[in-house]
Order: C-alpha cells, then structure tokens, then sequence
C-alpha cells in the first residue's frame, strides 16, 4: 500500500483471508496512535477483541466504540462478555445495534489525520472475496461519526 495521505481514498479487492482489522493495524503504524476508534461490525472473534484492549492499553488507541450487532450477545457471548467487561473499566463504549455495517473510524484531531475504512468484511477473518476502501477524510469521519454516536444500545445489560 502507498504512504498514507489526507484527502486519498484507497480501494481495495482481496481474495479472501484479511479482515478490516489488518486495515486498521496498517493505518496505526503508519499514522501512529489515535485517539479514538469507532469499530462496527456485525461481528468478530475473540483475537480481534482482545488486539482493540491490548491496543487500547499500549496507547495506540485513546477511546474506543463498538457498535456490534443484535446477533452479538447470542451468537458471540464469550467475545460480548469481553467487549462489556472492558466498558465497565470505561475504556469503550458499546452499542449493541440492529448493524450490519463493517465501518471503522479513526482519528488524531491534534495531527489533523482522519481515516474511515469501509469494508465487506467484518472485524474477523474469513475465506471470502472482500471489498475495502479506506478514505482519509475529516468530512467522511465527521458524517458516520454523527451517525453512530446518536445510535442507542438495544441491549439488557446497556449502560446508556
């Protein structure tokens, strides 16, 4: 992938077995620590919940949320348990939403360096053909960032 830009959208077609979280793992080290992170999926797996934490407490990433879909609690409890454990220690907030979408935003205000990844594929990884584009764009972050924020938790266990 070329060095990373403001104001560049990236496209990507892959042929199966990567994930969005590679994208976000690219974009950290070539841009360093953000600030926050806004991670949708509609699912993912336990390494990538726990790479966010490790992340999260290494610095690479200030605040994070997920917005995780309704089938999550269910269908993922071990990785549901985990993502609301590390809200109650306050480092992320989570929104269990009617979600389908596999966005990902990023932000440093203070570097002025802004990213959205929008994918195909969810958070983990799986053997099919994926889509990703990755936009570097405030406007872009700003827009799904309103969005996401005024979404409410459906969920029992909600803290919101």
């Amino acid at each position: 992938m070329p060095e990373i830009e403001m104001g560049m959208s990236y496209h990507i077609i892959s042929r199966g077995d990567i994930d969005s979280m590679t994208y976000l793992v690219h974009l950290l080290k070539a841009g360093g620590p953000i600030n926050t992170l806004l991670l949708s999926t509609w699912c993912m797996a336990m390494p990538d919940v726990n790479e966010i934490d490790t992340a999260i407490d290494a610095g690479m990433i200030g605040h994070c949320h997920f917005c995780i879909g309704e089938i999550f609690p269910n269908q993922y409890p071990a990785e549901y348990e985990k993502v609301r454990q590390i809200e109650a220690s306050g480092k992320v907030r989570v929104t269990v939403a009617r979600n389908h979408s596999k966005v990902m935003l990023g932000a440093s205000p203070d570097r002025g360096w802004y990213f959205v990844i929008e994918s195909s594929a969810n958070a983990n990884t799986n053997p099919r053909i994926e889509q990703t584009a990755i936009h570097m764009s405030k406007d872009l972050y700003d827009f799904y960032a309103e969005f996401f924020d005024g979404l409410k938790d459906i969920d029992k266990q909600s803290k919101q």
